[in-house]
């Protein structure tokens, strides 16, 4: 049978996995609760998030054999290989989930097209105009300058963004597979 946890989400147990039944719901301890009074939950990709602030942790005062039993292992064998098995199918693979990459040249876009930039964008695209209806050389030489400026600034916060990031990769490769 399914069991409810504290926020009412269903959690296989050992018998649901080792039966293939996992997945429906059944009568929780409190008794039924009405979806439609509980808030919807924006939907993962099957990942829970834990509130940190909840998490309690007590291992460190009890005895050692105590903390085996409660974890199900051995001080000295570890666990099977049957509940290695479990414990991967129940709680997937210890590793990190790496971020959604995003493309270069949206990031590039992002920098072009930042709250200050657009105004400067903007600036330009007015000199150009002006120079068009009045044909001020000072007027094609002020939107130069002013679209060089985006351009530059924008490159250079770019190149900084994408150092970081190589930074942070370079991070996650010292850590073993």
């Amino acid at each position: 049978m399914t069991r409810y946890d504290d926020n009412h989400n269903t959690r296989p147990n050992r018998a649901d996995i080792e039966s293939g039944s996992h997945g429906k719901p059944v009568k929780s301890d409190s008794g039924f609760r009405l979806k439609f009074w509980k808030k919807k939950k924006p939907k993962t990709d099957g990942q829970t998030n834990v509130d940190l602030k909840d998490v309690r942790i007590t291992e460190h005062l009890i005895d050692v054999h105590e903390v085996c039993e409660r974890l199900h292992t051995h001080p000295e064998n570890g666990i099977t290989e049957k509940e290695a098995a479990f414990r991967l199918q129940r709680d997937g693979p210890n590793a990190f989930t790496p971020p959604k990459q995003t493309a270069w040249w949206i990031l590039y876009l992002r920098e072009m097209t930042g709250g200050f930039a657009l105004l400067l964008w903007f600036a330009s695209i007015a000199s150009f105009v002006a120079f068009g209806i009045e044909n001020e050389p000072q007027d094609m030489y002020l939107g130069i300058v002013l679209a060089l400026t985006v351009i530059l600034t924008g490159s250079f916060s770019y190149y900084q963004a994408a150092s970081s990031s190589k930074v942070f990769k370079s991070f996650k490769n010292m850590t073993p597979p």
